[in-house]
């Protein structure tokens, strides 16, 4: 997208970081993104990607999956039998009581699954009530030249919300997963990164190690990870050859047993085929799976590699927006002012931006809209926002919306 010079004058000058000069992301339109993907530009995953920081869930399960693992995409008679033994619990409910007594717990995302920030970031008062106050992203950008500070954006616990550019993080550039930080913050953990990646050591040795010397040297208050995917993985389950994942190692680099959380086995896909398991739960809520004995689901027997898996009820729409979006506390479904815009303006993308941010933050929500006709709205929390329309052409319409 191109964006006068003036705006990009002003982009580069950070409030909060005066002394620096920063890169600040871009955003691509749909039909951009389809069209470097079709031309070799993207690699499906990355398409992902760039249709989350637009808002388009649906478009993004549509470009890339990781392959259902554990045998976890058949089902035999036997086991089937054996599932039908479970029974879905609320999640946050169940969790409650899981967290009291445990000192790290680690929970896992599907990058392009935004419904899993969702989670965490509802399960965050939880977490704060049961002794919880650290929170580790994998998306935040780490300082290699400072072996004391985990953060590159070091303003960025007093500044309260991430920066729209890389020197805050890498998924931070997504609105959920910088929300997620925000309520953090403010709720009053201290979030830190951990991903330190040198060519001295294998990467998820580099987290482990990372993540203990933190709680080394944070022993008032127990720790929550975000992590991706299979860096959860706490079993001896290899990533490569003499490789393991960092759950795993922390518990081979200590005596700490974290709880592990994953939620991509028991989520809704539409690139490849579902799991018979997730098929078989019939729960409108987030949900963990529990037996007559009191045992909940982690997989196959024998193939112990988290502690819980999470189930996530197909996702449905208003507004053109997951649902998910709307059971966030406090926040509504608020329409654009799209009348502002001439028709030839369309496609446009709208951001809105909380009021006393610096004009640099990541916008709080982000949609795209196609044509004059587009009904997708806006999920917001109560408050002031400044809203931005901006079209192909860089051209920015801009007003003020306030809602209580």
């Amino acid at each position: 997208m191109r964006y006068p010079i003036l705006f990009l004058l002003i982009a580069l000058t950070v409030q909060a970081l005066p002394a620096q000069r920063i890169q600040m992301y871009d955003l691509k339109f749909s039909d951009q993104i389809l069209e470097e993907l079709k031309a070799g530009k993207l690699h499906e995953a990355s398409a992902a990607y760039l249709f989350t920081y637009i808002g388009k869930y649906r478009e993004a399960l549509d470009q890339y999956e990781v392959p259902l693992a554990w045998g976890l995409d058949a089902m035999s008679a036997a086991e089937k039998a054996d599932f039908q033994q479970y029974r879905p619990v609320n999640a946050y409910r169940y969790l409650e009581q899981r967290t009291k007594d445990e000192e790290l717990v680690i929970i896992s995302e599907a990058h392009h699954k935004i419904q899993h920030r969702v989670f965490t970031r509802n399960m965050l008062a939880t977490l704060y009530g049961n002794g919880f106050r650290y929170l580790g992203i994998e998306a935040l950008n780490t300082s290699i030249e400072d072996p004391e500070n985990l953060l590159l954006d070091t303003e960025l616990q007093q500044r309260g919300y991430p920066l729209n550019g890389p020197v805050s993080g890498t998924y931070t550039r997504e609105p959920q997963m910088s929300n997620m930080i925000r309520e953090a913050i403010a709720m009053g953990f201290e979030v830190f990164g951990y991903e330190r990646a040198t060519s001295g050591e294998e990467r998820d040795v580099q987290q482990a190690k990372n993540i203990l010397q933190f709680m080394e040297d944070h022993p008032d208050g127990k720790v929550v990870i975000h992590c991706g995917w299979y860096h959860a993985i706490e079993s001896n389950y290899p990533k490569r050859e003499d490789t393991y994942y960092m759950a795993h190692l922390i518990k081979q680099l200590s005596d700490i047993d974290p709880l592990t959380i994953y939620q991509d086995a028991l989520s809704e896909r539409f690139l490849d085929a579902e799991s018979p398991y997730y098929k078989m739960v019939k729960a409108e809520d987030v949900s963990v799976l529990i037996n007559g004995s009191g045992e909940v689901f982690n997989g196959k027997p024998g193939e112990d590699h988290f502690d819980i898996m999470v189930y996530h009820p197909r996702t449905k729409y208003r507004k053109n927006r997951p649902d998910w979006l709307y059971h966030l506390p406090d926040h509504t479904f608020v329409k654009v002012k799209s009348e502002l815009l001439e028709k030839d303006q369309f496609p446009v993308l709208v951001k809105a931006y909380p009021v006393g941010e610096v004009p640099e933050a990541m916008p709080m929500d982000i949609i795209e809209l196609s044509t004059p006709n587009d009904n997708t709205y806006l999920v917001l929390k109560k408050g002031k926002y400044r809203v931005e329309m901006v079209d192909r052409a860089g051209e920015v319409v801009e007003y003020d919306l306030e809602f209580n």
